[in-house]
């Protein structure tokens, strides 16, 4: 039940991370590198919040301060 689980989550995030890529426009390659990376990276910081907590939740002022 625990694989399922982890499988399901991973999945999951694979799919935002799909979705990040086909929503991000940039007018040439560089720009659509850093822009990809920059969310990824966002997403990554996001999750890092969420499972400090076990994924009860997450402070929003602590995630915007951070990402600002």
């Amino acid at each position: 039940m625990l694989a399922r689980e982890v499988d399901h989550r991973a999945k999951n995030a694979l799919a935002v991370v799909q979705a990040a890529l086909r929503l991000t426009k940039a007018p040439d390659v560089p720009s659509y590198m850093n822009a990809v990376l920059g969310r990824v990276a966002a997403l990554a910081r996001a999750q890092t919040l969420l499972a400090e907590d076990r994924w009860t939740g997450a402070d929003l002022r602590g995630l915007v301060t951070g990402e600002l």
